[in-house]
């Protein structure tokens, strides 16, 4: 005997919500209830704390950019196609690193293997087969504008990412970095920040644990300034 589905669960509308986008990107004729993007959800993102990021001013006036995530599935079939950054000094300019003989870089500031980076696995476009499937590593980019002033060192600056899945629907997160004006990242800065997205990794809940897009601490934070 046939059964009549009165109600759909979340991972229910999100799986036919995937299927109908398919099949009108198809030219298909597919009517799509308004609810089913209302409550559709398809990637939990999870940032480290700011001493787990990288920020840092260049002498020739570029800032590296370099944020840990760990990314969700809520969707089967998910691929996100593309990851931007936007700062409050700049919307424009900042861009993702590319490969430079295997390692992801911004001048002496920080430098990645093509394991640790998420760079490449954006650039092919990030698949997620099943819901549950993770990705996590450094998101790394470069800016060609230059902090303003008001920015102290050491001071606590936010910074907004946005994933792009393959229909063109955006998930953002705000993450927050230690501003260091420094030529140079101290040899000790890097492998301190990666234990803490390490850290980060280990108390890592599930999906659904916690909202989209919310930082996670795992180390006690320092006091947050504000730029005039």
């Amino acid at each position: 005997m046939p059964v009549k589905r009165t109600q759909l669960s979340r991972e229910q509308k999100a799986r036919y919500l995937a299927r109908a986008q398919e099949l009108r990107a198809a030219g298909l004729d597919c009517e799509v209830p308004g609810e089913w993007h209302e409550s559709s959800c398809g990637l939990d993102i999870f940032v480290a704390p700011p001493e787990g990021n990288i920020l840092c001013e260049l002498p020739n006036g570029v800032t590296a950019y370099a944020i840990y995530v760990h990314l969700v599935s809520l969707r089967s079939n998910f691929r996100v196609e593309n990851c931007g950054i936007v700062s409050d000094w700049d919307s424009e300019s900042i861009v993702l690193c590319s490969n430079q003989g295997g390692l992801y870089s911004v001048g002496s500031a920080c430098e990645f293997t093509e394991h640790d980076a998420l760079n490449p696995r954006l650039e092919e476009g990030l698949h997620f087969h099943h819901v549950g499937d993770v990705a996590e590593g450094w998101v790394v980019a470069n800016g060609l504008k230059p902090i303003p002033d008001r920015y102290r060192n050491w001071m606590i600056t936010k910074i907004s990412l946005t994933f792009t899945d393959q229909f063109g629907h955006d998930y953002s997160a705000q993450a927050e970095a230690t501003l260091q004006r420094s030529a140079r990242l101290r040899d000790s800065d890097v492998p301190v920040q990666r234990s803490q997205a390490a850290a980060l990794r280990a108390g890592m809940p599930g999906p659904g644990a916690s909202e989209p897009g919310r930082p996670r601490g795992c180390v006690a934070q320092p006091e947050r300034a504000t730029a005039p």
